[in-house]
């Protein structure tokens, strides 16, 4: 009977190991923290590190010799009473665990206490067959037992070792995932760099310098570009589509994105060496109705004249003296490939910036902020729209048009502050990229622009003195003179 029951017990325990399961550590595991993470953003008492698992996942320690682990949202559980000379269990899982390898050991310990006691009743038989079968019996049960608690725990944990770890669904705090920027001095206040994944991440975000990369702590290695420049410098991206600092308190570009803007600014690029009708020949009136049909939008190129206001908390604003350094309508700084236009402007010394404040003053109001003037082009009009823009993240953001200088100063008083460029940005330097698609073209409708497109076919028009007598109003009806 015991030799059959063995001999199945060990076949089994052969067969199960060839359902072994593989265990596999992640390299990567947004449940590890750092000992300060834990304590700073989830629970002072919940780091936990040093464990088989922690170690597995996250491994012993990160590159600047901190301690790593996991964090729970909750502490440790201490008991009163412990067991197997351990009182303190992160969840129920590890206490069931504990309990249950302590038994095992128990089990084990009172067999072997048994078998003793077997023996010694054996020898203590004096022959008698009575005793010796009683003893044979202990003996047997006791071994049955301690094979049984021995051999369930091996093959357990052969088959899959969570049968005995008893892996209960786990509440570990979730690390944050940082995400980053394309720009260093867009990150979140606060946020350190450094230029070498492994550092110290002592530079704040604005101390990033211009085309060149850093990374962004706690973001798993993500990068960012700096900008930092000399005073008066802005980091502007070149045609190459690198990085440099250029001279000027706001520098970017002026682009626009879509298919349409992208074949109108190469169709008019393109004609720009033929003669007025060819100009204005059928190639250019579809890309123009194309356009309109479907985004709508300005004439390449798509603005001029950049130059920096400042604005009063009342409404109340006025232009600085101010330099173009880079002028978007000059051929060089056209990307018609790309339909984008590079510009830069300087204001003319600091000290008019600090002027501003003064000007507000004397007006019974206090300065706002500062921002940037575009001459939108429209389509076959000799008025430009003006429009002026703010700045998110290096993003332009339109603020209002000037059709009306009473509506202008209610726009301007009730705009968000937050988009506004501060002093020290404007003296610093900065960088607006506006996308001239996202700006409405408040003075034509699509019928006008329709009919503008249909005839700058026949521009010659003007030309010829058709536009003066009974056709003047015609033509200033359809903007081919001014009003």
């Amino acid at each position: 009977m015991m030799t059959r029951f063995l001999s199945v017990f060990f076949l089994a325990f052969f067969v199960s190991t060839f359902f072994i399961v593989p265990s596999v550590s992640a390299v990567i595991d947004q449940r590890c923290f750092t000992k300060p993470q834990c304590v700073k953003e989830v629970n002072p008492e919940g780091f936990v590190s040093n464990t088989k698992e922690t170690i597995e996942v996250c491994g012993a320690k990160n590159a600047h010799n901190e301690p790593l682990g996991f964090c729970l949202p909750a502490g440790e559980v201490n008991t009163q009473i412990t067991i197997n000379r351990k009182g303190t269990f992160v969840h129920l899982g590890e206490y069931v665990e504990t309990v249950y390898q302590f038994s095992i050991a128990t089990i084990s310990v009172v067999a072997v206490i048994m078998i003793m006691i077997a023996g010694l009743q054996w020898m203590a038989s004096a022959g008698s067959p009575e005793r010796i079968s009683s003893a044979k019996k202990r003996i047997i049960s006791a071994l049955i037992g301690l094979l049984l608690a021995v051999f369930s725990f091996v093959i357990l944990q052969t088959i899959n070792p969570y049968l005995v770890r008893l892996r209960l669904p786990q509440i570990w705090a979730i690390n944050q995932q940082g995400i980053s920027t394309a720009f260093c001095s867009d990150l979140p206040s606060g946020t350190s760099i450094d230029s070498n994944e492994s550092g110290t991440y002592t530079l704040n975000k604005e101390e990033g310098v211009c085309n060149k990369e850093y990374f962004v702590k706690d973001t798993g290695g993500l990068q960012c570009s700096g900008t930092k420049c000399p005073s008066g410098n802005t980091c502007t991206r070149q045609q190459n589509n690198t990085f440099a600092c250029e001279e000027g308190n706001i520098t970017g570009t002026i682009y626009a994105s879509s298919p349409q803007a992208i074949s109108l600014a190469q169709t008019t690029a393109d004609v720009g060496t033929l003669t007025t009708f060819e100009r204005y020949s059928l190639r250019n009136l579809i890309a123009d109705t194309v356009y309109d049909l479907f985004v709508g939008g300005w004439e390449w190129e798509w603005a001029d004249e950049p130059t920096i206001y400042y604005v009063c908390e009342d409404g109340t604003h006025d232009d600085l003296s101010t330099t173009e350094t880079k002028d978007p309508e000059d051929d060089a700084n056209l990307d018609p490939s790309t339909a984008t236009q590079f510009y830069g402007i300087t204001v003319d010394g600091n000290a008019e910036i600090d002027g501003a404040a003064k000007r507000c003053t004397d007006v019974a109001s206090t300065l706002k902020g500062f921002l940037l003037y575009l001459d939108m082009n429209q389509h076959f009009s000799v008025d430009d729209e003006g429009h002026f823009i703010g700045v998110d993240k290096s993003r332009g953001i339109n603020i209002t048009d000037t059709n009306s200088n009473t509506a202008t100063i209610g726009d301007l008083k009730s705009a968000n502050k937050n988009v506004f460029i501060t002093t020290e940005s404007l003296k610093r330097g900065i960088r607006i990229n506006v996308n001239s698609e996202a700006i409405p073209n408040n003075d034509n409708d699509l019928t006008t622009e329709l009919l503008s497109d249909v005839f700058d076919v026949f521009p010659y028009i003007v030309e010829t003195g058709i536009c003066t007598g009974s056709f003047g109003a015609v033509c200033k009806g359809l903007k081919f003179v001014a009003d």
